[in-house]
């Protein structure tokens, strides 16, 4: 396999990110364990992965930190409050309560948008490890990157399965990401090397087998959010292999004129994750009424709807108001 243009590369970026948000979606529509199974190792951490994969340090450091704050600090405060006033709304609770949590972000407390402050916080800190890499001259290699960042990862799961820490802005899951940002940072910088040696599509699908196999014979109950790993080692095992076939699927759909829906999809993940829930509530209130209950059919069935339900929404945001999901203009990708 080649290695794709420049605009191609985008495209199939973003028909990574519209699968990822597919499954977040359904994450929140209270899905059977099995459907977790399946999806919990890859529709959080590739996102990480694909934030690496298009990381850049041409900005300074003040120029970086203003850029996220655009495009993830105040995307998290609008969206945030947002979903506090829908939340009184639709299910009461303490106001107070859902503003700190919001402003805190301690993991499970009221922390709203919890992934976009995870993905803030660790967007600083690996900046923060490539600028001190770029600061000695023998820790410049990326593999020495992705190892540094691994002892992160195992911090990270100490702090989570071991000690039950919670730091405000998911610093322990922040440090557990940045191994994921590591790999995609890796990866497009060695993408011709990987792809010869990996990209063979046998390889790709005894991958895919694997992560099959891995997912349904060993069943491990994970809930990222909450920082359960019932087994830590499979996880990330199972984390990484799929990583390959993921990105092979992606570029696959980038190749026919359907992917389109998929790119409008990863190119605004930031409003289907903010509001996806809301209308989750909604759909159930009405498919309760009607009568339908199946387990396994309604979590599509109300993912599905809610993908479609927001696209005009979604649109209208995005063109109008682009500042609120982290976009200065119609038309500039956050990648």
């Amino acid at each position: 396999m080649s290695m794709l243009d420049r605009k191609d590369r985008i495209d199939w970026l973003d028909v990574l990110k519209g699968i990822l948000i597919v499954f977040v979606v359904l994450s929140h529509s209270y899905p059977p364990d099995i459907y977790r199974y399946f999806f919990t190792p890859f529709f959080l951490t590739m996102f990480f992965w694909a934030s690496g994969y298009t990381f850049s340090m041409k900005k300074s450091g003040k120029e970086f930190l203003l850029n996220k704050c655009r495009s993830l600090l105040l995307p998290l405060l609008v969206l945030g409050s947002m979903r506090i006033i829908l939340a009184q709304i639709l299910e009461g609770g303490s106001w107070k309560e859902r503003i700190i949590g919001l402003l805190v972000q301690i993991n499970c407390q009221y922390d709203e948008l919890w992934f976009v402050a995870c993905l803030f916080t660790a967007s600083i800190c690996f900046y923060g490890l490539l600028k001190l890499f770029g600061c000695i001259k023998w820790c410049k290699n990326e593999l020495f990157l992705v190892g540094v960042s691994g002892i992160f990862l195992s911090i990270a799961m100490v702090f989570m399965c071991i000690w039950k820490m919670h730091i405000p802005w998911q610093l322990e899951l922040a440090f557990m990401m940045c191994f994921y940002m590591a790999l995609g940072y890796f990866y497009r910088r060695h993408e011709e090397k990987i792809e010869a040696c990996w990209g063979n599509k046998w390889i790709v699908i005894l991958l895919g087998i694997i992560y099959c196999i891995g997912v349904f014979g060993f069943p491990n109950s994970v809930d990222i959010h909450k920082e359960q790993f019932e087994y830590p080692i499979v996880f990330l095992v199972l984390s990484w292999i799929c990583i390959l076939p993921m990105i092979e699927i992606s570029k696959l759909i980038a190749r026919f004129e359907w992917k389109r829906i998929f790119v409008f999809w990863g190119q605004n993940t930031l409003f289907y994750y903010a509001f996806g829930g809301t209308v989750r509530v909604i759909l159930y209130k009405i498919l309760e009424i009607i009568g339908v209950q199946n387990s396994y059919l309604v979590p599509i069935l109300c993912t599905v709807l809610t993908m479609f339900a927001l696209i005009l929404p979604a649109w209208i945001v995005r063109t109008y108001f682009p500042w609120m999901v982290g976009v200065k203009s119609v038309g500039k990708n956050r990648q």
